[in-house]
């Protein structure tokens, strides 16, 4: 059986309006770990200090969690630390994503304007839940770009420099390259794709602020899996 890896990260101090402790981070917690230990994967959590990050932009925490754990597991699938279930979510969706073939399996958003207007094309993946296939061919050259970006602060052609953007551009440079974007063939372009793929029925991803403020840890305590229950049907 592969080697696969559930992480999330989130700072101790959230700088946004001042919130202070993520302590939705701290609950949703429970909900990943509860989920990588029904299923025997890895589950990792890891907590940066706000005055270890206070002179990045929050989403790069991303590559330097990511690279520390890639080279230990066939598969990392990075969630986030707002991101937690709706509802059971059976093992064979999640390994259906994950095949051999697949350097990285994301949910496909491009754009074809910058922030001030200029025109271009850029994939930007959300990256409330991704995976990376570390034994794909690829692999190496994928992670050489992706950590060269933030280590270079190498951003003139991104649209921004987010983690998403990053990890686009990094997937273009190993081109062609077989990927499962979980918004390929949709009709409409979404820039909040999740609700609207394979994983919308299992998962909520609470983006925004207020949405991050009014969930708390009994929203989170009643869709935690309860290993005594239904367990034929999601084993």
């Amino acid at each position: 059986m592969s080697k696969i890896c559930i992480i999330t990260s989130y700072t101790d101090h959230i700088r946004w309006d001042n919130y202070g402790k993520c302590d939705y981070g701290d609950f949703a917690s429970l909900n990943h770990h509860e989920y990588s230990n029904k299923h025997g994967y890895s589950y990792i959590k890891e907590i940066v200090r706000n005055d270890e990050y206070s002179n990045w932009h929050p989403t790069w925490i991303k590559i330097y969690v990511l690279k520390k754990y890639l080279p230990l597991y066939d598969y990392v699938v990075w969630i986030d630390a707002d991101v937690i279930t709706a509802k059971k979510l059976p093992l064979s969706v999640l390994t259906d994503l994950l095949l051999p073939e697949y350097l990285s399996m994301y949910m496909g958003v491009t754009y074809d304007t910058s922030k001030d207007g200029t025109p271009g094309n850029w994939l930007c993946p959300e990256t409330g839940i991704f995976a990376v296939n570390t034994q794909h061919e690829k692999f190496n050259h994928f992670r050489d770009e992706y950590c060269r970006r933030y280590r270079e602060r190498d951003y003139q052609d991104l649209r921004r420099f987010y983690d998403n953007d990053v990890l686009g551009a990094a997937l273009n440079v190993v081109q062609p390259v077989e990927v499962n974007d979980l918004c390929a063939g949709f009709q409409k372009g979404y820039k909040t794709p999740l609700r609207h793929t394979v994983l919308g029925q299992y998962l909520i991803h609470h983006k925004a602020k207020h949405s991050k403020a009014a969930y708390s840890k009994s929203d989170v305590d009643d869709v935690c899996f309860d290993p005594d229950r239904d367990q034929s049907e999601h084993l």
